[in-house]
């Protein structure tokens, strides 16, 4: 999925899928940001962010979304409801 969309030029959203790793060490990585930003931990101004990936039943990825679990003020301020 993500080598097409790279080779469509558009935006990649939501944006923690523009995250790339190319070996085990950058996907821990990639893992423990996104267990930080459910638990609010990388930037109070942010609310806690559940992440959702939908894979096929050939283990491929097909979409992703966010969840946010509030809004805070900044939240508010930058990207209204």
């Amino acid at each position: 999925m993500m080598k097409e969309w790279n080779e469509s030029g558009t935006q990649i959203a939501p944006w923690f899928l523009d995250k790339p790793f190319d070996n085990l060490e950058d996907f821990a990585k990639f893992i423990q940001m996104l267990d930080d930003c459910e638990n609010a931990a990388l930037d109070k101004k942010y609310s806690s962010t559940s992440f959702y990936f939908v894979i096929d039943e050939n283990g491929r990825l097909i979409g992703a979304t966010s969840l946010r679990h509030y809004l805070t003020v900044e939240g508010y301020n930058t990207w209204g409801i």
